[in-house]
C-alpha cells in the first residue's frame, strides 16, 4: 500500500515513515521476512512480510527469483551467468543478483522494454 501523502514512497509495517520507492534498490526474501535493501544505506531493513506482498505493491519491480526482487531502475548491466541458460544482473552499487533460469527470458524481456 503507497502512501496518500507521498506517492513515491511505500508504507512499511513496523517502520513509521514511508520509504521512498526509488531508493530502494532490490529486495530480498527469507521465509515470512523481507530485507530491503536502500540506495546508500548499509544496513537493510527488515520488514515482517513475504516477497509476495511486496511484489503486489511494487508492480515496477522484477522478481528475479524465488526469493530476490530488484528494482530495474538500478540495473546497470545484464550478463551472462554460469551456464547459457541463466543471467546475473549487475546493479549500479557493484551487487550481483542471480537470475533463475525459469525467470531469464521474462526478466531479460522486461530489462529490455524498460530501456527503450
Amino acid at each position: 500500500m503507497t502512501s496518500a501523502s507521498a506517492p513515491n514512497a511505500i508504507k512499511l509495517p513496523s517502520i513509521s515513515d514511508p520509504v521512498a520507492i526509488d531508493f530502494i534498490t532490490y529486495l530480498e526474501g527469507y521465509g515470512n521476512y523481507t530485507r530491503v535493501y536502500q540506495q546508500a544505506k548499509s544496513t537493510p531493513l527488515v520488514i515482517s512480510q513475504t516477497l509476495k506482498w511486496f511484489e503486489d505493491q511494487l508492480p515496477a519491480f522484477i522478481r528475479t527469483h524465488k526469493s530476490m526482487m530488484v528494482n530495474p531502475s538500478y540495473v546497470a548491466t545484464i550478463s551472462q551467468g554460469d551456464d547459457a541458460r541463466t543471467i546475473r544482473l549487475k546493479l549500479v552499487d557493484g551487487s550481483w543478483i542471480s537470475v533463475s533460469r525459469r525467470r531469464a527470458d521474462l526478466v531479460r524481456g522486461k530489462l529490455t522494454t524498460l530501456r527503450r
